[in-house]
């Protein structure tokens, strides 16, 4: 089932923009730190005035690999699976309306 929202559309419009505003301060936000990491120059860490603003290191995480422990314990995997209920909300874009 569906519900008309034409009521709301601008509200969804005003989704849609700041949504693409994000997207474009991400893009911006990303651009920026590759101009600093390259202002970097190689070290790990940079200093305005002496003190440390920027820290650039590089580390290692141990991550519990879910896919390699579903191939070789499927049973395993089975056993340890718990269901959720979520709720999305998403906005359905460039979706021509069905007639």
């Amino acid at each position: 089932m569906s519900k008309d929202l034409t009521d709301v559309a601008g509200i969804l419009e005003q989704i849609n923009e700041i949504d693409d505003m994000i997207q474009q301060l991400n893009d911006r936000r990303d651009l920026l730190k590759a101009d600093i990491i390259a202002a970097l120059d190689g070290e790990d860490e940079g200093t305005i005035d002496g003190r440390a603003v920027i820290s650039y290191k590089t580390h290692t995480q141990n991550r519990f690999d879910q896919t390699l422990f579903k191939e070789s314990m499927p049973d395993m995997y089975a056993r340890f699976l718990k269901a959720s209920t979520v709720t999305r909300f998403v906005v359905i874009k460039d979706k021509e309306p069905q007639l």
